[in-house]
């Protein structure tokens, strides 16, 4: 089981390098947005995803949220909502999203295998509920 503080000694070293922090939120449904009290638009989907951006910015960590996704632009307080979550998504249409580019319609998401094109520092991968 990991630790809680290890995915922030994780940063810590990619910080003290000086460099940007690549990170993508990948999954189904509860990464793209985990509220359930009504419809509402992709612009006010914001999962974990927010507070933790927020949370990371405040620290002052160097991060950018990736993926073919954009969904939570219009939440406030603003924070990237690059992500890869696609609701509805079994694991193993995730699986070859990421082997092959294309989503479970047969539509070309990236030009080969996902992380060729989005190539992350970080996952954080939530799928199968």
């Amino acid at each position: 089981m990991i630790k809680k503080g290890f995915f922030f000694i994780i940063l810590v070293s990619f910080v003290l390098n000086a460099q940007q922090v690549r990170i993508l939120p990948l999954g189904d449904s509860i990464t793209r947005d985990s509220f359930h009290a009504g419809p509402r638009p992709d612009s006010l989907f914001t999962a974990y995803r927010q507070p933790l951006w927020l949370l990371l910015k405040s620290a002052g960590y160097m991060i950018d949220f990736i993926g073919s996704d954009s969904s939570g632009y219009g939440a406030v307080p603003k924070f990237d909502p690059d992500n890869a979550g696609f609701g509805g998504y079994t694991t193993e249409q995730i699986l070859t999203l990421i082997k092959t580019g294309y989503d479970r319609n047969g539509n070309e998401i990236t030009d080969g295998p996902y992380f060729n094109y989005y190539q992350p520092d970080i996952i954080l991968l939530h799928i199968g509920t």
